[in-house]
């Protein structure tokens, strides 16, 4: 009995110990790793974005998908409509399940290297972003969606490169910027190792983003006390309208003295 328990302890310590390491096989087999130049953003007042590079090694003459998605959430867009000779807002659209920034970055054309279904079911590219998406009902889910990843496109949150990751000798690499606007929350790096149009390996890395600082302070008090937030809002507002205006005055002087 002592020697089975034995032998239990020393697998377990065997099949553990590479995953320490980070070189363990994966769930699918596939020997690979990952990893990120930043696994914490702190963001501050004076935070302007960075450069978060990704590589790791994978199994060689394979293709490499690296997904960077946020945590999802309800969104509201405004829908215009014609009210006599003006265009207004008319009514809201909702849209369920929508990650506040969505980005795809592979070796080669996700269509050349995986098919649709595949793409679908982890939610990779275009096919896969709009299959995870929900629009209130009655509206035309094609239609909206289409004009969705547009606005985000343009906002620089959704983008899909289809050369955006260098493979070759077993490793892979690329990189993303990360905005200094984005939410605080835990976001998820994945990395798929596809071979003849499957995948069969995947890893993911988190990276938590959160504020400090002022920048904390300000969203607690936004959250937990709205009304102190308003006055601290306004008072804000009145000190710099105050400052602008001293500094206007004192310019107009220096004018009038030469």
């Amino acid at each position: 009995m002592k020697k089975g328990a034995a032998a239990c302890i020393v697998f377990a310590a065997a099949w553990t110990l590479p995953a320490l390491c980070g070189t363990a096989p994966d769930a699918r087999g596939a020997p690979m790793t990952l990893h990120t130049s930043a696994r914490q953003i702190e963001v501050t007042p004076r935070y302007c974005g960075e450069l978060v590079k990704i590589w790791g090694k994978v199994p060689r003459d394979s293709d490499v998908i690296v997904k960077l998605v946020s945590p999802r959430e309800t969104a509201m867009f405004s829908r215009k409509g014609k009210v006599g000779p003006f265009w207004l807002s008319v009514n809201r659209v909702r849209f369920e399940n929508v990650p506040w920034m969505y980005k795809i970055k592979s070796t080669r054309p996700l269509n050349d290297i995986l098919p649709p279904g595949l793409q679908v079911r982890y939610q990779l590219g275009e096919k896969g972003l709009k299959s995870s998406i929900r629009v209130q009902d009655g509206l035309d889910c094609g239609l909206y969606l289409n004009e969705l990843i547009l606005i985000r496109e343009k906002d620089r949150l959704f983008s899909i490169c289809d050369t955006g990751v260098v493979c070759g000798r077993g490793e892979f690499r690329t990189s993303f910027f990360w905005p200094a606007d984005g939410p605080p929350g835990r976001y998820f790096i994945e990395a798929f190792v596809v071979k003849n149009r499957k995948i069969v390996g995947s890893k993911t890395c988190v990276i938590d983003v959160k504020k400090v600082g002022m920048e904390a302070w300000v969203s607690r008090l936004s959250k937990t006390h709205g009304i102190l937030y308003g006055a601290f809002a306004v008072a804000l507002a009145i000190a710099a309208g105050l400052s602008a205006s001293l500094a206007f005055k004192h310019s107009r002087g220096e004018l009038a003295e030469s």
